[in-house]
């Protein structure tokens, strides 16, 4: 797994030693528990106390990763490598997780693009019904779950 943070996601030797034993990112189910704020604080913290220069985008890989993890578990989709299923994170090659990019910033950025809608009290009588269900049905589109997904 050091190997592969190293040749994957470009970090040194050193870092990528500290992020497995360390910061205890071993397995897929790790990758899967971590935010990226946690990545930006890991990251913070090796820099500070190794002394450590970690390359920018690196880290952005491990974002990306961690979002790649979490998109197969969102998805019920098992892990693949080279189009053949596999169990260890350490055999996913940059091109299995690289073309999720662009989706990541749109999910990164939704909530500075879509503002939460208004939840004002809707009255549903004969007149207004239809008028009220359009404007749910608004507000489920622009409001997402629990695991992120939109509502509708």
């Amino acid at each position: 797994m050091i190997s592969w943070m190293e040749n994957t996601l470009g970090f040194s030797r050193v870092v990528a030693t500290e992020l497995y034993k360390g910061q205890l990112l071993k397995t897929w189910k790790d990758f899967a528990d971590v935010r990226d704020d946690d990545v930006d604080r890991l990251i913070g913290a090796i820099r500070r106390d190794l002394k450590e220069s970690i390359a920018e985008i690196a880290v952005q890989r491990l974002k990306l990763v961690i979002y790649w993890v979490k998109y197969q578990i969102r998805t019920n989709r098992p892990f693949f490598s080279h189009g053949e299923p596999t169990r260890y994170l350490s055999e996913v090659e940059r091109s299995d997780f690289l073309p999720l990019r662009e989706q990541k910033e749109m999910v990164d950025t939704w909530f500075e693009n879509n503002k939460e809608p208004d939840h004002s009290p809707l009255t549903l009588d004969v007149a207004s019904a239809p008028k009220v269900f359009d404007k749910i049905k608004t507000i489920l589109t622009r409001v997402r779950g629990a695991a992120g997904i939109p509502l509708a």
